[in-house]
């Protein structure tokens, strides 16, 4: 994997879920699609918690100075005539995309979520939970795919069973449909290829393989993400020892 993408992930994220999608249709039986599908959030990426900036310019209540109220307002009359009329656009929220696999009936088969940060930090991490909470609980199957090592952990269920691993960088979570609270991980490293992994459709039916190694490198080359800067590290909670093999890469 590519840490330097996480800076990019908007993107980088789009082209995964497409490359995806247009892999699984080369592979489902004739009456399954798999489309990429999107909800919105209205939870903004680090601005639920309390944080202290220092404006340029503050407009304040002076009793909050300890100053009494008083207001003379110059005339504004003329500046207001030639005040810029500012154009009125509404903003888009954040959206979140993943995966889904339906029968032609409309029957829901399987979800595929590529983790984004937003569903990582703060109120998008408590939306992400529930979310996950309800699909977990659902009888469809559900594959989550974390690529990033930024962010919070959003497995949390069982998994201090796990074997230890002297690192611990990505995730890939899988639910089949039925079997309770068994989960399929994969726990790919860094410095490792990603594996190819297994998509679940329907009871009876074999597994679709998906090279995300494959994936990625095809991600790579169409956004043309060579281009990007590797001088400089990516800001991520990396190992020295990562840091070090990260500029080996780089220099070779």
């Amino acid at each position: 994997m590519n840490p330097w993408l996480e800076e990019h992930w908007p993107g980088v994220h789009s082209l995964l879920i497409s490359c995806l999608a247009m892999q699984l249709a080369t592979k489902l039986p004739a009456d399954l699609a798999a489309r990429p599908e999107e909800g919105v959030s209205i939870s903004a990426a680090g601005c639920d918690e309390p944080h202290t900036f220092r404006a340029d310019v503050a407009v304040k209540q002076s009793w909050q100075d300890g100053v009494p109220p008083s207001w003379s307002p110059d005339d504004d009359a003329e500046l207001e005539a030639r005040a810029a009329i500012p154009t009125i656009v509404q903003t888009a929220p954040m959206t979140e995309r993943w995966i889904e696999i339906r029968e032609a009936t409309g029957r829901l088969i399987t979800v595929i979520e590529i983790l984004s940060p937003g569903n990582k930090i703060g109120g998008g991490l408590t939306d992400y939970l529930e979310k996950r909470r309800t699909l977990l609980e659902s009888p469809i199957n559900l594959v989550e795919i974390d690529l990033l090592l930024g962010g919070q952990p959003v497995f949390p269920e069982g998994f201090a069973k796990l074997p230890p691993l002297a690192a611990t960088h990505y995730f890939i979570n899988t639910k089949r449909a039925g079997t309770g609270l068994r989960r399929e991980i994969l726990r790919p490293l860094l410095r490792e290829p990603l594996p190819v992994i297994r998509i679940p459709l329907r009871k009876g039916e074999k597994d679709v393989f998906i090279d995300l190694q494959t994936l990625v490198n095809q991600v790579h080359e169409v956004g043309r993400y060579h281009q990007l800067d590797y001088r400089r590290l990516p800001d991520l909670p990396l190992s020295p020892a990562d840091q070090d093999w990260l500029r080996g890469r780089v220099a070779e």
